[in-house]
Order: C-alpha cells, then structure tokens, then sequence
C-alpha cells in the first residue's frame, strides 16, 4: 500500500494540473467568445465534409483518394467526417470545437516545457523537485501556455474552421514530444547516456525500440502528420532539444529519429506532390529561381517574429514583388546569416536563443519559401504558418520575462498581467473580423486595399446578394489593381448586364477580348450581351465565333438556340438545342426550348417528348407544364390536356393565360360550369383583380 506521506504530493500536483488546465480553458474560450459566433468565411465548406463524402463510403474514400477533398489529410477529414455527424451545417459546433483543442494545444504545451526544465533540474540535482529552480521551470512553462492561449496572432489558426488542421495537428504534435521526453531518466529509456545509467553499463545502449512509450510517441507522431504534413518536423525538433540539453548530439540521439524522419518524409513527399498536381501550385505565381527564392526565405524569416512583437495582423497580406536587382531586398538573408553567426557564439554561454531559432527555422522551413504552395499565389505569408513555428520564441520569451522576474519580481508581475489582459484583448477584437463573409472580407480590405482577391470575394457575394452597384465598385478596383485582368473584366460586364447597362458590358466583354483573343466562354458572353442591347446580328455572329472555337459548347448552342428561336428561324434553333442536349444532358430549359422550337415546327409529338423530359428534370416547371398542356389539347386529349392546365395554374395561380387556356379546354370538354368559373377568373386577373 502506498504510503499517505507519498500519495500527498502526487494529489497536490494533480490539483495544480487541474487549476491549470482550467484556468487556460477558462482564458481561451473568454478570449474567442466571438469566434463563437462567427459563421464560416472563404474555404470552410470545402473542409466541412461535402455532401458526397459524408457516408461511410465517402469516409472510405477521404482515406484512400487524394483527390477527394481540399488537401490530402486524411485524419483531419476523417474527423471533420465525426463532426458533420454531430453539428450537421451549423458553425458553433466547429468553432467551439476549434477553441478548445486551443486550449488543450495551451496546455500540452505546459506540459511540454515544464517537463524539459525538469528534466535539467533533475540532471543538476535529482532532489530539485520544489526548489526555487523548480519553480522556475513551473512559471516558463505556464507563462508559455498562457502566451500561446491569448496572442492574437493564433486567430487565424483559431477562428477560421479551415484551420483546424493546425490545432488539431498541433495537440498530437505536442502529446507527441511530451511522451518521448518523458520517456529520459526512467530505468526504461532511451539508453542515452546520463539518462539510462544501468542500461548502458549492461551494454545495451540502444534500448529505446524495446520501449512501449517510445512506440506511443511514434504514434501519437503520426497521427499528427496525418491531420497536417507541417507536423513532419518534429523530429528535427527533438534533435535541437537533445543538443540544447546535452551540447552535442550522439547516435543515441539520432537512432530512435530514424522511423520518425521516414515517415515525415514520406508524407511530406505526397503532400508536395498533391500541392502540385491537385490543387495547382505550379505556373507563373510561382516561377522563382533559387536565388529568388532564397531572398524571398530571408524576408519571411523576419516577417513572423515582428508579428509576435507587434501584431498588426491581416488575414491576406500585400504579396511581395522578389527583385533580386533591389539591393535592400538582400538585407534580410544577410542579416539572416548575421543573426545565426552572434546566437552561434552566444551559445558557448547560453544555448537557448540558437536552440529556439533552430525550432523556429526547421518548423517553418517547409512553407518558407523554397517549396510551393497553393497559397502564395495570394501572399507568401499567413498568419496560420506561425502557428506551431512561434511556439520556440514564445518559450524563449517566457523564460525571458520569468529571468527578469525573479530579479525584478515587484516591477515585473504587474507587467506581465497587464500584457496578459492586453493580448485577451487585442484577440477578441481580432475575432470579430470572422462574424460573417462581409466582415471578413471587408475586414481585409480595412488594411490591404489591393487584395485583388478580398475585391473579387466580396464582389461575388454582393452580386449574388442582388447588390449590384456595390459588386461592380469591387470589380473596377480589381481592374485598377491589374488592368490585365481578364477575369475581372468579365465579371465586372455580368454585372453590367445585371444592371440592365448592355453597351458598358459589351465595352469590358471587348476588353476581356482583346485580353484573352480566342476564349470562348468571353464570345458567348459577349454575344449575350449584344442579345440585350438588340443586336442580334453582331450576337450571331459572336455566337458563331464561340462555337467554331470551341463546337461542343453547351451554353453556347443553347444561348445561340434562344436567338435563333426568336428570329423566327426555329428548325435551326432545333439544331443548337440538340447540340447543347448532347454536350449537357440534364438541362431541363433546353430540353424544354426545344421542344418550344418542335411546337413552332408543328412537330407536336416530338414536342410533347421534350415537354415531358423537361418535367422529369424539374417537376415544377411551369411553362413545361402548359405547353405540355397545349399540345395535348391540340391532339384532343383533353382530360391530360386539363390536368397539366390545372398544374400549371396551381403553381402560378395568378397567370391570366393558363386559367383562358383551362377554361377553353374545360369548354372543348362539355365541361361549362367549370370553365365559366376559370373564364371570370382570367378576366378578374386581367382587370388587375384577385380571382
């Protein structure tokens, strides 16, 4: 039986845990109480499981097709899987969920630090445990959870659902580390030396591969790379620890890394290759030569760390023009080089600071700038890449503050409170800007005027809300920003066109020409526009154009159809029609103008066919409907002719003419009283009265 004098301790120390794990629980969800109620912005409903994916089947398929969803990580898709299951579409779930495995992220982390400034207590002097040193080491480690649950540069990861991908990653990143450095000074560990005395004298120096908790850690590893390839890092990570502990590394060191550095390699090979020929990082954005990409590396490594020391933050920041003529822009490698030389003859004294920047560079080395990503078409910087690389320097400045504390305690405490309160603070503001898609984008635009792609967002959103005028300023300022834009110059004449301003949409379709001379969707869309403005001739021609480039285009023939149609030209609409049925077969408006184009022909069976597929498609179809109705009536077959009548008026009950139509049929059917009653319907409907 364990004695009570024993038993004492552990239960203090497992209620200090608890005080802990409560008080940064309680701290994050204050902090992003408005996260709480935010919505989802930009890419969330391509993390939240598609509809296609969300049986058991498409589970099956989240795991083994890398082209199934937004990026290949299969745990963390798998567990967005589990929570569509239980949240279904709505975002508090997600969001309260993202929070707090923040939190838990906050205090594994606690966890983490406390046990590598242990671990150097217990080296110096086994009976340390409650020592001043001690403390010390218990006050870093909190000071870190609390930094990393507050500052507001982990919004991005924290707020934005898409990002789930880092805390998720970051908790069996950091369960990860803390099971294998618990796993020195205990009699079965790694046989490093100072750490396994007795494994060593018995010669067996290697003993690490008989460890269970060895095999735990390599678990809790890969899971973590499995939810996002970043993580693949952190054996590097373990090596710069062993150096900072020890000043040197041994083949102890490196043997137990060896299955940890296979499988990050591994996954981080088949997450580069998916970057590239799934979700296309590749192409013009990304043309950049080893020189180019080894300034654009010196300037991100200096970007992250002032955002830690002041953090004027934007979810999209400017993207930077890599000269490599501009003698400036070489500052930052060089300065780069700089730094690492001091910090390198710093650590004959103290190696914390290199050992810190090592994390630093090693974790962020992966999107620093010498691999592609999808992203840095955009920006070559994002808030969310800082999320597990600041993690060194947050710990280097706590241990920083807690020096500086114990020399100068009274002046110092207060300090750290009120920088505490501050970064709360300036969290909850920085959460806010996540309430909705307007927020965000405009959010966006508060401090980065010429990010095109906030402008193109935020004109979508306000087109598709019926806010036409406000869409279109969004598009003109995407066009002052590039006018070489062709894109922006389309969207910016759909716009026009919904406007009802046809000659200034055939103005930027023409522009969008002259850009793009042999695209055929712009033709189309410029013939369109020449259909509204009454120029049929010039959209024929447009139409044609279209369709010599590019002959199996469905919009194309169905819109040429409409045009042809109303010409008069009917047996020729025939023909766009069909072609359009055969590149798209679904399409219940052509199905249903060709057979318009057949009525017109007097070609009613084939008429009523079409009519009747277009019903299929779309059973509320209502001129499907009633002209369906009209070519039964004209084939005398009354009573199916009256029953699609009385569908149509059903789904339109104020239409005038199918209620004439109705009452005409009802009378060919010696039906009088019925169609009397639908006679004075249609006539009260016509006087602008109610039937």
């Amino acid at each position: 039986m364990a004695s009570p004098l024993r038993c004492r301790p552990v239960l203090k120390s497992f209620r200090r845990n608890l005080w802990i794990w409560a008080i940064l629980f309680a701290v994050t969800l204050l902090a992003y109480l408005p996260a709480l109620r935010a919505g989802f912005v930009w890419d969330d409903d391509g993390f939240v499981t598609k509809p296609e994916l969300r049986s058991l089947t498409g589970l099956w398929r989240i795991w083994t097709d890398l082209s199934s969803t937004e990026q290949f990580y299969p745990l963390l898709h798998g567990f967005f899987w589990l929570q569509y299951h239980v949240f279904g579409d709505a975002p508090f779930g997600y969001h309260l969920l993202n929070v707090l495995l923040h939190a838990a992220c906050a205090g594994l982390l606690v966890m983490v630090v406390r046990r590598l400034f242990s671990h150097e207590e217990r080296k110096s002097d086994p009976r340390s445990r409650g020592s001043p040193a001690s403390q010390s080491g218990d006050n870093i480690a909190l000071l870190s959870g609390l930094l990393f649950a507050l500052h507001p540069v982990y919004v991005e990861s924290v707020a934005w659902i898409s990002e789930q991908k880092n805390t998720f990653s970051l908790f069996w990143y950091l369960l990860a580390a803390w099971v294998y450095l618990g796993i020195e000074g205990r009699a079965d560990s790694l046989g490093q030396p100072g750490s396994n005395i007795a494994a060593n004298a018995a010669g067996r120096p290697y003993a690490w591969y008989r460890n269970p908790r060895y095999w735990l850690a390599i678990f809790c590893f890969v899971l973590a790379i499995l939810a996002k390839s970043l993580t693949a890092t952190l054996p590097c990570a373990l090596l710069v620890i062993a150096w900072w502990r020890r000043g040197r590394l041994t083949r102890a060191d490196w043997m137990p890394m060896v299955p940890w550095f296979v499988a990050g390699a591994a996954f981080g090979i088949l997450t580069g290759w998916v970057e590239y020929h799934y979700m296309g990082a590749q192409g013009a954005h990304f043309d950049l030569n080893l020189l180019e990409r080894g300034l654009l590396a010196g300037r991100i490594l200096w970007f992250y760390p002032t955002k830690l020391v002041w953090p004027d933050l934007i979810f999209i920041y400017e993207r930077w023009k890599i000269d490599a003529t501009a003698w400036w822009q070489w500052l930052y490698p060089l300065a780069a080089i700089v730094f690492v030389a001091w910090l390198w003859k710093l650590g004959k004294r103290n190696r914390g600071p290199l050992a810190a920047s090592l994390f630093y560079g090693g974790s962020l080395f992966p999107t620093g700038g010498f691999f592609n990503v999808y992203a840095f078409k955009f920006s070559y910087v994002a808030d969310h890449w800082h999320y597990l690389p600041s993690l060194g320097y947050l710990v280097l400045a706590a241990a920083g503050i807690v020096t500086l504390g114990a020399r100068y305690a009274a002046a110092v405490r207060p300090v750290v409170i009120v920088l505490l309160v501050l970064l709360g603070g300036l969290t909850w503001h920085q959460t806010l800007g996540y309430r909705d898609m307007e927020t965000f984008y405009r959010t966006i635009l508060a401090k980065n005027r010429d990010c095109s792609l906030a402008h193109n967002n935020l004109g979508l959103l306000l087109r598709d809300d019926g806010r036409l005028d406000e869409a279109a300023q969004h598009f003109r300022e995407m066009l002052r920003i590039d006018p070489q834009d062709a894109d922006a110059t389309g969207k910016l004449a759909v716009t026009y066109t919904r406007l009802g301003r046809p000659d200034e949409a055939i103005r930027q379709y023409e522009s969008a020409l002259r850009l793009k001379p042999n695209d055929a969707s712009i033709e189309n869309d410029l013939a369109a526009a020449f259909v509204s403005a009454g120029r049929r001739d010039e959209a024929a021609a447009h139409f044609e154009r279209a369709l010599r480039l590019q002959p199996g285009f469905a919009d194309a023939n169905y819109n040429f159809g409409n045009l042809l149609f109303n010409l008069g030209r009917p047996a020729e609409a025939v023909e766009r029609y069909r072609a359009a049925l055969q590149a798209k077969p679904d399409q219940p408006s052509a199905e249903h103008n060709l057979g318009a184009a057949y009525l017109a022909l007097g070609r009613n069976d084939e008429a009523a066919s079409h009519f009747t597929a277009a019903l299929r498609l779309r059973p509320d179809y209502f001129e499907a409907h009633f002209n369906l109705a009209t070519v039964l009536a004209n084939q005398g077959k009354l009573p199916e002719a009256i029953q699609r009548f009385q569908e149509a008026i059903r789904l339109r009950p104020n239409h005038a003419g199918a209620r004439s139509a109705l009452a005409l049929a009802l009378t060919r059917a010696g039906r009088t009283q019925e169609a009397a009653v639908q006679r004075e319907a249609a006539a009260a409907l016509q006087q602008g009265r109610q039937p």
